[in-house]
């Protein structure tokens, strides 16, 4: 390949994919590599282990460009990699190549593999989650819920997150809105919103009729995505202001049924048909049906107002 002065260029590119050949600056289809690739989407689909998609081909006498045999490893980064669906990726941009194969079969591959690779979730209140009878609460079922060692009290993961950021909401009512934590959190991946309740929370304990949260530190140390995003790499250095003594925690008072039939003024059977229509939010604390004043009762209201 040569540039417009006649010199000799290497490819922008680099190294051709496994399956293609470098041919005046395009990739174009290597026909007996492409028969390979091809193969090892079909085998890991029929069989799902990449080390038996491997040894199948090893034992079929195949070999890597460079005359080794394939690994699990291998195997992995050519299922993955989307050149062979016909999309490259060179310096951040998406270049439409000649496939090897249809992109239903790349996809179908790569939701196997996901399926099997998927990496652990992040237990978000993992260590700082603790039952009013004084057990830890761990993360269980798919980190779907936490539950307690010793009673078994449970909680749902995403109404524990919900009243955490409607709590976090409070320490940052002096700050614009469009820059508070909450707003944020949405946008955050698990790992800078792990980062965030490390710093900020320092126990958080679930009772029967209220969720207690003990905050470290000010939230306003952290209230923009930009910064979340820079505080995950160096969390370890912060040294963020305690908050004041008169402000150690913050609680969401919760009300059973009946009470909260009584103060939305209905009745119980009314508020159950409302609650599985959808109309009325509600936490589950073991097998308990909770309701917070402030989130799913006072909102409720306003909306039968109008």
């Amino acid at each position: 390949m040569t540039n417009e002065d006649g010199n000799v260029s290497k490819p922008v590119g680099g190294i051709a994919p496994f399956g293609y050949r470098w041919q005046d600056g395009s990739l174009v289809v290597a026909p007996s590599e492409a028969q390979i690739r091809k193969l090892i989407f079909e085998l890991f689909i029929k069989h799902k282990r990449k080390r038996v998609v491997a040894k199948l081909l090893n034992d079929l006498g195949y070999r890597t460009r460079r005359g080794s045999e394939f690994s699990d490893t291998t195997i992995d980064r050519l299922i993955r990699d989307t050149t062979a669906k016909g999309l490259r990726i060179e310096n951040g941009k998406e270049i439409t190549v000649e496939p090897v194969l249809s992109g239903e079969l790349w996809q179908k591959a790569n939701n196997l593999l996901g399926e099997k690779q998927t990496r652990p979730a992040i237990q978000l209140f993992v260590g700082v989650t603790f039952c009013d009878c004084g057990g830890k609460m761990i993360a269980v079922g798919c980190l779907e819920k936490y539950s307690c060692i010793d009673c078994k009290r449970k909680i749902n993961s995403s109404d524990l997150e919900e009243i955490f950021t409607s709590q976090i909401s409070k320490l940052e009512s002096n700050l614009a809105s469009d820059n508070s934590i909450e707003n944020s959190w949405p946008i955050l991946t698990p790992k800078e919103k792990r980062v965030l309740i490390e710093q900020l929370v320092s126990r958080i304990k679930i009772g029967r009729t209220a969720i207690i949260m003990e905050f470290a530190f000010q939230a306003h140390s952290f209230k923009t995505p930009t910064s979340l995003q820079q505080n995950a790499t160096d969390n370890k250095t912060q040294n963020p202001t305690k908050l004041s003594e008169n402000i150690p925690s913050l609680n969401e008072p919760l009300m059973n049924e009946a009470d909260a039939a009584r103060f939305l003024g209905i009745s119980k059977m009314t508020l159950l048909r409302r609650r599985n229509a959808g109309e009325v939010g509600f936490f589950r604390v073991g097998f308990r049906i909770l309701y917070s004043k402030e989130k799913h009762l006072i909102p409720f209201l306003i909306k039968c107002e109008k």
